[in-house]
């Protein structure tokens, strides 16, 4: 795992170097975050994912199709669950739906049902969780909002 690490991080400076924020550096910064996911660091999946979340729009923007975004909320979903704290774990799971739907879109005006049929099975699986999350009514605003433990 630690070869891994040294790996990705050297892929990451090295494209950051050449080409910062840019979709290649992105990918390098998502790879670390799994890395930090799979090594229980938190802190670090949480920083990386905060660093690769400002450069969201410029790589929707050079690379419409790419899947960056979403890799990036489901590594910090699970890093908020791991933490307990369901609050972050509803919203990054809200905005990897909210990426699902736009690359839906997309290959649904290319006309391109098999990843329209693999997205469609991906929410379905978002909103299975989304819904099995403890909720409370809050009286004043009149929404669900999900319990923090």
């Amino acid at each position: 795992m630690e070869k891994a690490a040294e790996m990705f991080e050297k892929a990451a400076r090295g494209r950051g170097d050449v080409a910062y924020g840019k979709t290649t550096h992105v990918e390098s910064l998502v790879n670390m975050m799994k890395v930090a996911v799979q090594k229980g660091d938190n802190a670090q999946c949480i920083k990386i994912g905060k660093t690769v979340i400002s450069f969201g729009d410029d790589v929707i923007k050079q690379r419409p199709k790419s899947i960056f975004l979403t890799e990036c909320y489901n590594c910090l979903a699970r890093v908020y669950e791991a933490m307990g704290d369901n609050a972050k774990v509803r919203d990054a799971l809200t905005n990897i739906k909210w990426e699902l739907l736009r690359l839906e879109n997309l290959y649904t005006c290319d006309c391109n049902e098999g990843q329209v049929g693999k997205i469609r099975q991906q929410l379905a699986t978002i909103e299975f969780k989304l819904k099995a999350m403890t909720h409370t009514f809050d009286e004043v605003t009149n929404q669900k909002t999900v319990l923090s433990d």
